[in-house]
Order: C-alpha cells, then structure tokens, then sequence
C-alpha cells in the first residue's frame, strides 16, 4: 500500500462494494441451493405423477370391477402425490421467503452499520461532538 493512498477510501470501497457484492453473491447461492435442494422444477414437472408410483395395471380382458378398482387406487395415487408435493412446494416457498428476507435483513443491516454504530455511541453518551 502506498503511503499517499488514503485507508478511507479503502474501507469506504471494501464496506460498500465489495462486501455487498458478496453478501449478494451469497444469498444467489443459498437461493439457488434451497430451490436445488426441494427440486422445485421437478416437483412442478411430476406435479400430478401417482405418489411413490404406485400404480395399478388394467389387467387382460375387461371386468367392470377390475377396472374401477384399479381406476380408483391410481386416481387416489394421483391425489396422494399432488398433495405432498403441493406442501413440498410450499415449504420451499416458505423457505425461500425467509432466506430472501434473512438476506435482505443481512444486506441492509451491513450497509447500515457505521450509521448504527454511531447512532449507539452517541445513544450511550460515549461520542460527544
């Protein structure tokens, strides 16, 4: 470091640019995890699949009992599965919420910092001008 740079300029650049730069970059990732981690995209695609594919075959020939049963467990299947990842999908959103709102907390509490540090000081009556 040169003896003619000023170490304010420094930490005004390292406090509101590059660390908020990171704290971004952080919270991208744990968005992105949250999202990998409940498979978002593949719970939409499989919205409606049978739970745990559990499926019944139609069986040969035609029997009207046959047939209802085995309609009826797959349509049950199908509910069964829509409804857990309905919920799934819903938690995740939740935990999107909080990491969205945990980061943004995060972000606008580093940004804001000098500002409530002084504030406390002169709060406590340590910093008198």
């Amino acid at each position: 470091m040169n003896s003619k740079q000023n170490i304010f300029r420094y930490w005004l650049a390292w406090h509101f640019i590059e660390i908020p730069r990171d704290i971004i970059k952080i919270i991208n990732n744990l968005l992105r995890f949250v999202w990998s981690f409940f498979s978002i995209s593949l719970l939409l695609k499989t919205l409606f699949s049978p739970w745990r594919k559990y499926y019944w075959g139609y069986g040969r020939g035609f029997s009207l009992k046959n047939y209802l049963s085995a309609f009826s467990f797959n349509c049950i299947s199908r509910f069964l599965g829509m409804l857990v990842r309905i919920g799934l999908i819903f938690l995740s959103l939740i935990a999107i919420f909080l990491v969205s709102g945990g980061g943004l907390i995060l972000f606008l509490a580093w940004i804001f910092s000098p500002v409530i540090i002084i504030f406390f000081f002169i709060l406590a009556g340590v910093l008198i001008f």
